[in-house]
């Protein structure tokens, strides 16, 4: 038969390249990984054409991904201690994005559960619960609110990077 030069792998034996890609961009470009992957989405895990925007604009492009602040941190806003969710008590229940947007954790766990389970691949695209906020969420956040979808959600990210490459 026609060799065409294309090799089917099994998904996970693609790991170790999607996790090399993201040390790679996390080092070079001195950024936390959770950036790195947001970004490396952006632009079909090329580290080249990454590089390359990151490079003409690095602060453009961080705002544009939804990444800035995972790259410049705010502290939390202040807040009266409500939750901007349920309008609930948060006390020390909660969970801050690198924008500075805070909720309860209670909000935070259907956030996530319903970006993953409801919007399945496009769950690592969604950004912040705060209306007109484009921070990106990322593993960090599903990991510390809904720690049972972390699997799944590592899973549509792969999925990416099958899909893209």
């Amino acid at each position: 038969g026609i060799k065409s030069g294309i090799r089917m792998l099994p998904a996970a034996d693609l790991v170790p390249e999607m996790n090399r890609r993201l040390k790679e961009v996390t080092e070079i470009l001195d950024i936390p990984p959770s950036a790195a992957s947001v970004l490396l989405r952006e632009f079909n895990w090329s580290k080249e054409i990454l590089l390359e925007n990151f490079y003409a604009n690095t602060e453009k492009l961080l705002k544009k991904c939804g990444v800035y602040h995972r790259c410049y941190p705010k502290n939390p806003l202040s807040s009266d201690g409500m939750c901007n969710i349920c309008y609930d008590e948060m006390h020390d229940k909660k969970l801050a994005m690198p924008c500075g947007h805070e909720f309860c954790l209670d909000c935070w766990h259907d956030f996530c559960s319903n970006s993953v389970q409801e919007e399945g691949a496009f769950c690592v695209k969604k950004t912040c619960p705060q209306a007109d906020c484009n921070e990106v969420v990322t593993e960090n956040e599903v990991e510390i609110a809904a720690p049972e979808l972390l699997p799944k959600f590592q899973s549509f990210q792969l999925r990416n990077f099958v899909d893209s490459n």
